[in-house]
């Protein structure tokens, strides 16, 4: 073998080297990774390698293989070494897609409390996979093979002739829908305000009907006691009272409304006299204060003779009452 012979071999087994390296670069066997074990009951579509698993929406390893077996799926994850401390050693996984025509990643649920990091070998077992359109139509197939093709006509028919001639029926009760939507709308924040109060409200009945309870325990005990006797005696005395009142109202009512009637005319002219009781009150305090003020006690009079004066003469000497005259104080100051 000559020496550019072995040039040759030797530039085809460094490109030979380097092909291999870029294609285990690529398929990600040179990369360090913590391997994991994910258990499903299937893998479902569009879950191949690569795929991404994450916690919390931060990726933090793939999928390297996907391996069908009897019970499901295996699916092989690895997990970025620097980011292990992050995955409890009890998560659960969940094998969910993107859109519902998207491809599929593996999401791991944290525990709710605290735990230790997952270690290298562990298995993790799926808790759910997620519905695919492929399964959909599967079960809507189902469905359609179990009705009766005459009869599904027959349906359709009537909805079409339910339908046919109301579109502008329809049209304006969809407009209508949209304003009803449109003014609870504006009502949702005072809802959503109202929902956030009411936790507080319904602590504080929860807080208050043990006494209410007790309340009505004791509003029983009393009503016990009233239907035992005392309220039946006092309802007793209370008949027993109207009666003798009726008896004695009934005895009385005739005189007692000719008494009213005779004294209907004196209890006029006294109302219309009523002004000069102040003037009268005061002028009987001035006399009070008037025999006060004279040294001497007692009350002195001077007596004077005169002539007699004519005798009465009726009807001649009867009292006068001339029209414009009627309650007055002749002068004194009313009530001070």
């Amino acid at each position: 073998m000559n020496r550019h012979t072995a040039l040759g071999a030797a530039f085809v087994v460094a490109v030979l080297a380097a092909s291999a390296l870029v294609a285990a670069q690529f398929e990600g066997a040179l990369d360090r990774f913590v391997p994991v074990t994910v258990l499903a009951n299937r893998a479902g579509l569009l879950m191949d390698t690569g795929a991404e698993v994450k916690v919390l929406g931060v990726t933090v390893g793939t999928v390297r293989t996907v391996t069908p077996t009897a019970d499901g799926a295996e699916l092989g994850v690895g997990l970025d070494p620097a980011l292990v401390d992050k995955v409890p050693a009890d998560v659960t996984a969940n094998v969910v897609p993107l859109t519902i025509f998207g491809a599929k990643y593996i999401e791991l649920v944290r525990p709710a409390g605290p735990a230790s990091p997952i270690k290298a070998g562990a298995v993790i077992a799926s808790s759910r996979v997620a519905v695919e359109i492929n399964e959909t139509f599967e079960h809507l197939l189902g469905q359609l093979n179990a009705i009766e093709p005459s009869r599904f006509n027959l349906a359709l028919t009537a909805v079409a002739d339910a339908l046919r001639g109301n579109g502008d029926k329809l049209g304006l009760l969809a407009a209508d829908l949209d304003g009803y939507l449109a003014q609870l709308n504006s009502s949702l924040p005072a809802l959503g305000d109202d929902l956030a109060k009411a936790p507080s409200v319904l602590d504080t009945y929860a807080a208050v009907v043990p006494d209410a309870i007790r309340i009505g325990d004791n509003l029983g005990v009393t009503s016990d006691t009233l239907a035992a006797g005392q309220l039946a005696g006092f309802l007793l005395s209370l008949t027993k009272f109207g009666n003798q009142g009726a008896d004695f109202l009934g005895g009385v009512d005739q005189p007692l409304t000719e008494a009213l009637r005779i004294s209907r005319p004196t209890a006029d002219l006294l109302a219309g006299y009523a002004t000069m009781f102040p003037c009268l009150f005061r002028g009987l305090d001035l006399n009070r204060e008037l025999l006060s003020r004279n040294q001497d006690s007692g009350l002195h009079v001077d007596i004077t003779v005169g002539p007699g004066a004519q005798p009465y003469r009726y009807p001649q000497d009867l009292p006068q009452i001339h029209p414009g005259t009627g309650p007055s104080c002749h002068g004194m100051a009313g009530p001070r």
